[in-house]
């Protein structure tokens, strides 16, 4: 039988081009190096049906593969333990993660992807069924080990500073972030790799020009999610070697595009025509002083998350446990979440079915109980956690003098709840200029 015949129960065995040289077997193929070692030749007979049922069975098991919580842990880890789970950790990072990513570059490679679009691909079946299965040893390594490691504390153990890259903090974030690549990416990926066997099969049975096109698309959609888990995995092993401090930056950032879909929206609204009644021109105007609120948050959050610059005049305390560095970790996107309810609310009051007097005391109870309360919470816990690099930096310049930088900040954070507050409390006071924004966005370090 030739590699693209039919076997006698209706599936394609092996792999190859429908017009390839019949000299390019998968035999041929099975000696392509691994790390400089050459495969051995199966003598199993691979066809596409097989390649289907392995897929649809890694599907469904990598879809609830992990326990994403972490194993409970009744009393603290003994100082042997914990530099067991470290060492682990170091083995996640320069073994597991890397030979991860490396699997998929072979699995990829397997399938015969070529870079002149108007040639179809040599896919080799039984490559690719043997990928399938490195790929699944090395995510069952990955899952061994973070599930190893990754422990939830007893409540009333919050002091795990100690236990260095192995804290709760740490080990929770890297389970989160594998849960996301093992339970959602690849299961994606290897549907795309469904859609691909399929549309190949078809396309060697039956070479239409439609069925060819179908494949080099499938393809290309599996290029792209593979170069996506190359970037995640990267990300992984980044923050398996980052610091405290970097961790929260990179989380703290993630709130700012919702500030500026924020502002965008009261911008909008705040400019409107009021239809000459105050029913409609008192939210318009709470629109407008709500508008200083999102850009001191932005300014704020730009300020302490600032990937941009290596150095920032302040560092985070490398002794916090895993209590502090949650509070830390989860505060701006909470203020951005207050942020906009408060949001919601006052243009919610800006059509006719609702009154304002409405609104007010939701309003006033956002402001008092949650959004200046999460604000002052943050900056109290960063005030506490930080720490001066450069003790001999110029006093006199925001620049350098975080601490002056922040109390600046809260000034202009009060001023501005003064504000709205005063326009909430007495509708008919004249209105105080305010500014389009210009004097809430003072920054530096960015």
């Amino acid at each position: 039988m030739s590699d693209s015949e039919v076997s006698s129960d209706g599936e394609l065995e092996l792999s190859s081009n429908y017009d390839s040289d019949p000299s390019s077997s998968s035999s041929e193929a099975s000696s392509i190096s691994e790390n400089g070692k050459p495969k051995p030749k199966s003598t199993k007979i691979v066809t596409t049906g097989s390649v289907m049922r392995l897929l649809d069975k890694l599907i469904e098991k990598f879809k609830s593969s992990m326990n994403a919580r972490g194993k409970d842990s009744d009393i603290g880890l003994p100082q042997d333990e914990v530099d067991r789970k470290n060492d682990r950790l170091i083995d996640l990072e320069v073994d597991y993660l890397p030979t991860f990513k490396l699997e998929l570059g072979f699995l990829l490679g397997y399938l015969g992807l070529q870079k002149d679009p108007t040639k179809h691909p040599m896919t080799f079946l039984d490559l690719t069924h043997q990928g399938l299965l490195d790929v699944e040893k090395s995510l069952d390594a990955i899952i061994e080990c973070i599930e190893d490691v990754a422990f939830m504390p007893p409540a009333a153990q919050t002091d795990d500073h100690h236990y260095q890259g192995s804290k709760h903090f740490r080990t929770d974030y890297l389970m989160r972030k594998l849960w996301r690549l093992i339970e959602n990416d690849i299961p994606e990926l290897l549907s795309y790799y469904e859609d691909y066997i399929s549309t190949w099969k078809s396309s060697n049975s039956r070479p239409s020009q439609y069925n060819c096109s179908s494949t080099r698309h499938c393809g290309g959609v599996i290029v792209k999610k593979t170069d996506y888990c190359y970037q995640f995995v990267d990300k992984i092993i980044h923050w398996c070697q980052a610091s405290d401090f970097d961790i929260l930056r990179d989380e703290w950032v993630l709130p700012i595009p919702k500030l500026d879909k924020l502002l965008e929206t009261l911008t909008e609204k705040a400019h409107q025509d009021p239809a000459n009644t105050q029913e409609v021109g008192r939210p318009a105007r709470l629109a407008r002083l709500t508008i200083p609120f999102v850009k001191l948050a932005r300014t704020l959050i730009t300020k302490v998350s600032n990937t941009k610059k290596k150095e920032l005049p302040f560092s985070l305390d490398d002794e916090l446990n895993t209590k502090t560095l949650h509070k830390l970790q989860y505060a701006p996107d909470s203020i951005t979440s207050d942020l906009e309810d408060l949001t919601r609310t006052v243009l919610q009051s800006v059509t006719p079915i609702n009154s304002l007097a409405e609104s007010e005391a939701e309003i006033r109870r956002i402001i008092h109980e949650r959004v200046s309360k999460s604000v002052d919470n943050f900056l109290t816990v960063l005030a506490l956690s930080i720490i001066p690099l450069d003790p001999g930096s110029d006093r006199h310049s925001l620049e350098s003098n975080y601490q002056d930088w922040f109390l600046t900040w809260k000034d202009m954070w009060d001023d501005a709840e003064r504000r709205f507050l005063d326009a909430l409390f007495d509708p008919d006071q004249d209105e105080e200029d305010v500014d389009d924004g210009r004097v809430f966005e003072f920054r530096f370090g960015e």
